[in-house]
């Protein structure tokens, strides 16, 4: 588990181009990107922001992050695919 800071405002960062909206209204489920044009559902959205952020922190810190989402110590760097 990787906590996140609460200034992270991923429901606001477009999750294919990282655009961020400065508002957004909380009721509005569903919203398309200005930026790209890419239409995204809100708390998807959000989850992926959030796993892509939690992965970096996980591979900073020398952990090797599968596709399956299992982890382990890795004694050499791990290199972005």
């Amino acid at each position: 588990m990787v906590k996140q800071d609460q200034g992270f405002v991923s429901p606001k960062t477009c999750h294919s181009c990282d655009h961020k909206m400065l508002e957004m209204a909380l009721n509005k489920r569903i919203r398309q990107c200005p930026e790209c044009g890419v239409e995204h559902d809100h708390d998807i959205s959000a989850a992926r922001d959030i796993r892509q952020k939690g992965i970096l922190a996980l591979q900073a810190a020398g952990f090797v992050v599968s596709a399956h989402r299992a982890q382990r110590k890795s004694f050499t760097k791990t290199v972005a695919a």
